[in-house]
């Protein structure tokens, strides 16, 4: 779309080219979506398509966009959120950590055994009662969601283990499609440096944090090593046997994002933790160069909106 650097985006901005700019980015994001859709629909016998990314790569946002392309070439669809099956912090089989804690980044965390039940169950076209996990208290709620698949129909899912054959264990490999999400910007900054895909993450969770779950700034990049180390775990190791390495990094968006994660990262303090208040001071150079862009224009179903408000797809939940 023609902003191969913090320059030209900015160019683009002030010369009035803005809403030109989101309009054509998110078509070109669609294609992309759309081109994943095609890819399952000329395969052939996938029932359930897999998604996972490190965090912030807008893996709830694209499981739903996928669906509605699939449904616009007239594959039936249904999600199926991994989160609602973890296991109740007080489940004495809960698996710990090398300190004694629970181990939120592990497959054994959740309820496999249950979730490839209600797999195999859908499959079948039989509906399923699935849980409701509450993530304030720790627990699955009374209630439960009803889940349905239409016959012929793709089951997509996503969430940190779902290229883990160890999450799908009795669904066979030729019904699976595994899609492996992340921003991987080709943004420059200057001839020298470009857009770190590590800054990129941090930049979106920091805003995600706080305008989902009214977190802190400082809270959010003093679990971001934890959160890294879960990614090398959970994510890294399985991407070798992905069938699509998708893009979700989108042109404008730190134009976007600044006007919401400058305030937030001015309030980390060199007194709450050096190493965090030196992320934050990097953090906030690297987004002062951008010219800043209002929210508006955003689509209601852009990706970025997983990261600045509630969009189309609603609120964006999660694991700790």
């Amino acid at each position: 779309v023609g902003v191969p650097s913090v320059g030209h985006l900015g160019m683009r901005i002030v010369g009035g080219e803005a809403l030109d700019l989101v309009l054509v980015s998110e078509a070109l994001f669609m294609k992309a979506v759309f081109d994943v859709a095609h890819q399952i629909q000329r395969r052939g016998g996938v029932r359930l398509v897999l998604i996972s990314g490190p965090s912030s790569s807008g893996k709830t946002t694209f499981a739903a966009q996928l669906a509605i392309a699939l449904r616009a070439l007239s594959v039936p669809t249904a999600t199926l959120g991994t989160d609602d099956y973890y296991r109740a912090w007080t489940d004495p089989a809960y698996p710990r950590d090398k300190r004694g804690k629970l181990d939120f980044e592990c497959v054994e965390a959740l309820r496999v055994d249950l979730f490839n039940e209600h797999l195999l169950q859908l499959f079948e076209g039989k509906p399923v009662e699935t849980p409701i996990f509450n993530f304030i208290h720790g627990m699955a709620e009374s209630r439960t969601r009803t889940a349905t698949l239409p016959p012929g129909g793709v089951l997509i899912t996503e969430g940190i283990f779902s290229l883990n054959d160890g999450l799908t264990p009795r669904v066979p490999a030729s019904q699976k499609f595994k899609v492996f999400i992340a921003p991987m910007a080709q943004l420059a900054v200057d001839e020298l440096t470009f857009v770190s895909n590590q800054a990129y993450r941090a930049i979106r969770r920091i805003s995600r944090d706080y305008m989902h779950r009214g977190r802190k700034a400082m809270d959010t990049l003093a679990k971001w090593s934890a959160v890294r180390e879960g990614e090398e775990r959970n994510i890294f190791p399985f991407v070798g046997g992905v069938d699509v390495a998708f893009n979700s990094s989108l042109s404008y968006e730190f134009a976007v994002l600044r006007t919401f994660v400058l305030p937030l990262l001015a309030d980390v303090q060199l007194s709450q933790s050096p190493e965090c208040y030196a992320m934050a001071r990097k953090l906030q150079n690297f987004l002062g160069p951008f010219h800043g862009l209002p929210s508006q224009p955003v689509p209601s179903t852009a990706l970025v909106r997983e990261f600045i408000g509630v969009g189309a797809f609603g609120v964006c939940g999660g694991a700790p």
